[in-house]
């Protein structure tokens, strides 16, 4: 089995585990970008988020952010000079997942 594979393998019982509420592939690919975003200290606006119809249309996307939000895995937070601004992050759950995440690549790759 290659690393991609043994990746893949990895990832789908990380997905299963009971302590990580179900996500679609579209919430995963969400919640990919807003990690993302995080890292690189550019964190997403809601609007931002919406407005990137690449992925889906806008009414798709809320719904799935909704349902990110509603899980756990997001949270929307304003900054103290701007209260109407909500930026997304990781929660605490959401940094676990994304961190079993980094260790299944790492494992993958390693053997």
């Amino acid at each position: 089995m290659n690393p991609y594979t043994k990746f893949l393998n990895l990832l789908q019982g990380i997905s299963q585990l009971d302590k990580y509420p179900t996500m679609t592939p579209l919430s995963k690919l969400i919640l990919d970008q807003i990690a993302l975003h995080e890292a690189l200290g550019k964190l997403l606006t809601v609007r931002e988020m919406i407005g990137l119809d690449q992925i889906a249309s806008p009414a798709t996307l809320h719904k799935h952010l909704t349902n990110l939000r509603s899980s756990g895995y997001v949270i929307a937070k304003t900054k103290d000079d701007d209260k109407r601004t909500k930026h997304l992050v990781l929660s605490p759950l959401g940094h676990q997942y994304v961190n079993a995440l980094s260790k299944a690549v790492v494992q993958a790759a390693a053997t």
